[in-house]
């Protein structure tokens, strides 16, 4: 699949707070960026086209540890990937 860019504008308090989860889950601010992306998509498609306020991604996403060679935050040893 080809990847395009898309400019999103965020808040320095958003930016922030997605570089540190960045730092504490080992994953790339864009792939955070993919991931919240991919679930809304899903929650909208589950709920016949519409967002229902407010989102419950949990009910969206399976979250799947994966072994690693490095520790993150979330879990030594592993990283936590979110797969839609």
């Amino acid at each position: 699949m080809t990847k395009k860019n898309l400019t999103v504008r965020l808040s320095d308090n958003q930016r922030k707070n997605l570089e540190k989860l960045s730092r504490e889950t080992k994953l790339e601010v864009s792939q955070l960026v993919r991931l919240g992306v991919d679930a809304i998509l899903e929650y909208a498609d589950r709920n016949g086209g519409k967002l229902v306020l407010p989102l419950n991604i949990e009910d969206t996403l399976e979250i799947k540890t994966i072994k690693r060679g490095r520790s993150n935050a979330l879990n030594p040893g592993t990283r936590r990937e979110a797969v839609a």
